[in-house]
């Protein structure tokens, strides 16, 4: 997601390979930062860059060269998922940021953006010890804790893929809301980890002390009850962007668990990647992040930020129809308008 903060009136012209973090189209567009933007109007921007997104999936065949085919539903992605795994996708709008009589106007507005967003929060842990974290928890804290209650789970710890605000949470500036996030789960008293080459930035923009934000590296490795989760760095649409390897933790054997499952934050679509056109994207590593992710168990869900394009895919659909299909450096630069070196 691009930052709204940046509140710059330079126009630039750039190359890029989307224009919103869902479905990508390579193009080169002028990117315009109004000075200030009313919230009707960036509510509307909002709305339009999500519309223009939609719109270009049609087109992604054609840049991939790939027929369009049915990706696997969630039930048949999950199948062989262990009964204690507790992996649960939170909708705004079904699952929280539900307005009620009592929500307040600033609720309203923050939760009608979360739904407009169609931001991913998930929960994950092991039943057997009631162990859970929640990944990019922001939007309404109240429910997520709700919902991880009713299942008989405890909240442990908060985990983001990347900093950018509806991830993390933290101030728009322009749209005058204050999305709770990381800041909120910290105060509560619960553990928080980010990225280490985004935390301080991270820390700045919600205005939180970046001393108390655990540091994620690549390889890091944190557990839940009979869980790891196994962190590996994958640049391009920001520069600490992460994906989230969920895997069975040793057996008594010695015997190292299956990895059953993807979290890929802003990564890897159906389809798609996340923007590579913001500030501070680094258009360049994606690939090599891209090839990174096609590395791994094709059987292997994922399980995406956004909810623009369904529920999420696997690593095998998206080698056959997606952006892990085997595709050179440089035809892949080409192809999503990049140009320069590392």
């Amino acid at each position: 997601m691009e930052n709204p903060n940046n509140q710059s009136g330079q126009q630039t012209s750039v190359h890029v390979s989307v224009v919103t973090t869902a479905p990508v189209v390579a193009t080169t567009i002028k990117r315009s930062r109004p000075a200030a933007l009313t919230r009707t109007t960036a509510t509307v921007t909002t709305v339009l860059m999500m519309l223009v997104g939609l719109l270009s999936f049609s087109n992604l065949a054609i840049l991939t060269g790939a027929a369009a085919k049915q990706a696997p539903t969630k039930e048949e992605a999950t199948a062989h998922f262990p009964s204690n795994l507790y992996l649960k996708q939170l909708v705004a709008g079904d699952d929280i940021a539900l307005v009620t009589p009592k929500s307040s106007s600033a609720e309203r507005n923050i939760f009608s953006l979360a739904v407009q967003m169609k931001n991913f929060v998930y929960l994950v842990g092991d039943r057997e010890t009631g162990e859970a974290v929640v990944i990019d928890g922001c939007w309404d804290v109240d429910g997520i804790e709700r919902v991880a209650k009713a299942d008989g789970m405890k909240v442990e710890r908060f985990i983001a893929t990347h900093y950018h605000w509806d991830h993390i949470g933290g101030p728009i500036k322009g749209r005058g809301m204050n999305v709770p996030g990381v800041k909120e789960w910290f105060g509560l008293g619960y553990k928080v980890s980010m990225p280490k080459w985004e935390l301080e930035a991270a820390a700045h923009n919600v205005g939180m002390p970046a001393e108390g934000i655990d540091a994620i590296d690549e390889g890091t490795v944190i557990s839940v009850g009979g869980f790891d989760l196994a962190f590996l760095h994958t640049p391009g649409h920001s520069p600490g962007s992460m994906v989230i390897q969920i895997k069975q933790q040793q057996t008594q054997q010695g015997v190292q668990g299956a990895s059953v499952a993807l979290v890929t934050g802003d990564t890897v679509f159906p389809g798609s990647c996340g923007r590579l056109d913001l500030p501070e994207s680094e258009p360049l590593k994606m690939w090599d992040s891209l090839q990174k992710v096609a590395s791994l168990d094709p059987q292997l869900p994922i399980f995406p930020g956004h909810g623009y394009s369904g529920w999420g895919s696997t690593v095998a659909h998206e080698k056959e129809s997606g952006l892990l299909r085997p595709v050179s450096n440089h035809a892949f630069n080409r192809m999503m308008g990049i140009s320069g070196e590392l």
